[in-house]
């Protein structure tokens, strides 16, 4: 004697109802998400005030005082602008305005510097 036929579903593996396509539908939102939020980060930089450097290390940290290595006075230089710099094609090298408008002005026997912000 034959087994009974066992009940096979009628359903496609791919079907609207199934953990397959849920599956999918899932992971094809997913990576639309990313993509239109790539898209809204490349929009909203402005490739021309990007500055994209490699260092060889990394940075010891952005206290430039503190830190003393070639890496994190790089940084801090492109971080944070000082008020003066020298110039090193004038002989004598001298100081010029970097930050300033122009060189300080020297008050109380030398006690007090104003500097005048750009």
């Amino acid at each position: 004697m034959l087994a009974p036929a066992k009940s096979v579903s009628k359903s496609p593996a791919f079907g609207a109802g199934s953990r397959l396509a849920k599956a999918f539908a899932m992971v094809a939102s997913v990576v639309a998400a990313l993509l239109a939020s790539d898209a809204r980060l490349a929009a909203a930089a402005d490739m021309r005030k990007v500055v994209r450097i490699s260092m060889p290390s990394a940075e010891r940290g952005f206290d430039c005082v503190r830190e003393s290595d070639e890496i994190t006075g790089t940084l801090c230089d492109h971080i944070f602008d000082a008020l003066l710099q020298y110039d090193h094609l004038a002989r004598p090298i001298r100081l010029q305005p970097r930050a300033a408008e122009a060189l300080p002005e020297i008050a109380d026997g030398g006690r007090t510097f104003t500097f005048r912000i750009k």
